[in-house]
């Protein structure tokens, strides 16, 4: 099992995600915009601005055999500093993922329910009982 950071930025997660790639002398692997996401994964996403489709859903950076994620906010969802910095735990089974989800949606709350998405077969996000964001998913085969 594999543990990253991810952070989530209001509008700002490209100018971040430069920013560290030059700070940390890391490389800028991905880069996926709410205009590229699947539709049935991103509900409302026909409704977005021409400004709102490039927010980014998901980058990520690599360095020194570290990996963090970026996205934004998307619109309508209000971000509260501390919100903005979550685990990511990529699961190498869809089993595994489905146990720690279920796990930590005990006492917690679930944002994001267990489910296929295009990216990967198992993902969810869930914030644990201790107030701490998780973004659970198999790994990619």
């Amino acid at each position: 099992m594999k543990a990253n950071t991810h952070f989530t930025f209001e509008g700002q997660a490209e100018t971040a995600l430069n920013f560290y790639a030059t700070v940390l002398h890391g490389q800028i692997v991905h880069i996926m915009r709410a205009k590229d996401a699947c539709a049935a994964d991103m509900p409302g996403r026909e409704t977005l601005t021409a400004e709102q489709q490039e927010l980014i859903v998901y980058a990520e950076l690599n360095f020194g055999g570290n990996r963090i994620g970026f996205c934004d906010q998307m619109p309508g969802v209000k971000l509260t500093r501390g919100d903005n910095v979550l685990m990511d735990l990529e699961a190498e089974t869809g089993e595994e993922a489905r146990r720690i989800y279920n796990a930590l949606a005990e006492g917690g709350e679930q944002i994001f329910p267990m489910a296929a998405t295009f990216w990967t077969e198992n993902y969810g996000m869930v914030r644990d009982r201790f107030g701490v964001i998780w973004n659970i998913m198999q790994a990619a085969k």
